[in-house]
């Protein structure tokens, strides 16, 4: 089956048109764009495939659905159906996706399971539609606000389902995170509720992938920071507390004494004579 298409609008990278669908099977390959609908007109129940397995679901005016760039998707719908696509081609979704603060598109695969409601998208898509001559810059802002806004639906239903599994990426982003804030990291609690999930469930999943518990894994790479300060730099002892985010000198000798087996001035005459 094909779709009557009106006048598409296209900005960087991204294209977003109404379409309208009669009664019928309509099957797509992977088109390699991200893409959100809105239902404009037509409800009942309808046959469909996002990607994540075929549901037999109701839909309606006001639902959005979600596509990955690598996932074919089918529509089997009993009336005619007016939907707008908002279709945002994969390098540039996944650069919106990282300014919106996630790792990579595969984060928002939750939502492609069967229709959303979220009256945000829709409004913004239908800004989106209405104001084709808007200024590029702005519609640009737009459709981060989408994708920012798809992120934390994605991450408050990963969540809601008690998911315990981070992508690989993602576990590699917290970890850069860290090391690359180590005078004031990020806490737990706040890395947890960054990726959708509880602070147990994080902490599991953390000392799953770095074998040590996530304060042990902050404590051993300040001691190792320290180490690499004091061996290679003149820094003040005090100043090397501060940049490896000890909470003063004292704490720092006690935690690279402990874990290192010297006081820091050891190692930085050790350091010097080699």
């Amino acid at each position: 089956m094909t779709a009557q298409r009106f006048p598409t609008r296209i900005l960087d990278g991204t294209t977003i048109e109404r379409l309208r669908f009669g009664k019928g099977d309509y099957v797509h390959p992977p088109s390699g764009q991200l893409e959100l609908r809105v239902v404009r007109r037509g409800s009942s129940q309808a046959e469909i495939d996002l990607g994540s397995g075929s549901r037999s679901v109701f839909t309606r005016p006001g639902d959005v659905l979600l596509s990955l760039p690598d996932k074919a998707t089918r529509f089997g719908i009993v009336d005619d159906r007016e939907v707008s696509i908002l279709a945002i081609a994969a390098p540039n979704a996944l650069t919106w996706v990282r300014q919106a603060g996630g790792v990579d598109l595969e984060e928002l695969s939750p939502l492609s399971r069967k229709p959303l409601r979220a009256p945000l998208i829709a409004r913004l898509i239908d800004r989106l539609e209405s104001e084709a001559d808007g200024p590029e810059p702005i519609s640009e802002a737009i459709v981060l606000v989408i994708l920012a806004e798809a992120l934390r639906m994605a991450r408050r239903l990963r969540a809601r389902e008690g998911a315990t599994v981070l992508s690989h990426a993602e576990i590699l982003r917290i970890i850069a995170k860290v090391e690359a804030q180590l005078e004031k990291p990020a806490s737990a609690d706040e890395l947890a509720a960054e990726v959708g999930v509880s602070r147990r469930t994080f902490g599991a999943i953390f000392k799953e992938a770095t074998g040590l518990p996530f304060h042990q894994y902050v404590l051993q790479l300040r001691v190792e920071r320290a180490v690499e300060l004091l061996t290679e730099s003149n820094l003040p002892l005090p100043q090397v507390a501060l940049r490896c985010g000890f909470a003063h000198q004292a704490h720092m000798s006690r935690m690279v004494s402990r874990l290192k087996g010297e006081p820091p001035g050891a190692i930085r005459n050790r350091g010097r004579s080699v």
